[in-house]
């Protein structure tokens, strides 16, 4: 009986030797990759503070673990691909610290943050917004702060605990925000660093209008920045910002046109 063979048929054949290649090259890799790397190459190896010292009697191949040492002594098992990927750097009970890289290379201990038990404090949005204008690059702001060299002190950076407590004994109230500038100022030095020397608390009128960065606005003969105009103007500094920065509008329109009626201001 005479076979035929059709053109999807013709094609499966055409394209065989391609997928046997492929799945070869695939299972060798696999193989590859799951070859058991030996004990005697593990043993003394450091990853950040933990040294592995041996591997636990009864240990599951696809999620290897070994026991390992960290510097305060701590001796646990720590799943190996973790420490190889770098998400676990210590034993993570080190007298409630944990450890960072600093600039220079080197695996200091840090308070761990959130231990203080203050992390819904009003000051410790205060205290992360600090911090990511100066350090994150994803902030909006970093550019007017980090971006021009403006950073955090020590004191402060790694620790919320000790910017809360000067905090409530310098003039700290719900509402008010931390400047910097304003010293700077008075002694004639440039506005660059967050430190209790340099900062106090001022309301946002104040932070606005002595901000470097502020905005000042011409009108009827008068230079103020937006929310000092929307105390004047009796509206909301977020309605101006709106007009003026959104909707392109002139000041002068911005400032005079009354609000509608299902309009808040």
């Amino acid at each position: 009986m005479q076979k035929i063979f059709t053109s999807n048929s013709r094609k499966q054949l055409y394209f065989l030797p391609v997928r046997l290649i492929v799945i070869s090259l695939l299972f060798a890799g696999f193989c590859i990759m799951s070859k058991k790397q030996p004990l005697s190459e593990l043993i003394g190896a450091k990853f950040h503070l933990l040294t592995i010292l041996d591997e636990p009697p009864t240990n599951n191949p696809k999620h290897r673990k070994v026991t390992a040492k960290c510097e305060c002594g701590n001796i646990k098992d720590y799943f190996l691909g973790n420490l190889k990927r770098g998400l676990t750097h210590s034993c993570g009970e080190c007298d409630l610290y944990t450890h960072k890289e600093n600039a220079k290379g080197e695996w200091a201990r840090i308070p761990r943050e959130g231990e203080h038990g203050l992390t819904k404090h009003p000051l410790y949005g205060v205290w992360s917004g600090m911090k990511d204008r100066c350090y994150n690059h994803n902030c909006k702001a970093f550019y007017r702060y980090g971006g021009r060299g403006v950073t955090v002190c020590d004191e402060w950076r790694h620790d919320f605990k000790p910017f809360y407590d000067w905090a409530i004994v310098n003039g700290w109230e719900l509402g008010l925000e931390i400047d910097k500038d304003i010293r700077a100022k008075e002694l004639g030095v440039d506005s660059i660093i967050y430190s209790p020397e340099m900062c106090q608390f001022v309301t946002e009128k104040t932070n606005c209008r002595t901000r470097i960065s502020s905005v000042f606005y011409e009108y009827n003969g008068q230079s103020k920045t937006i929310p000092e105009w929307a105390e004047i103007l009796n509206v909301s500094k977020d309605l101006l910002y709106k007009r003026i920065g959104q909707q392109k509008w002139t000041i002068e329109k911005a400032f005079t046109t009354p609000l509608m009626k299902n309009q808040f201001g």
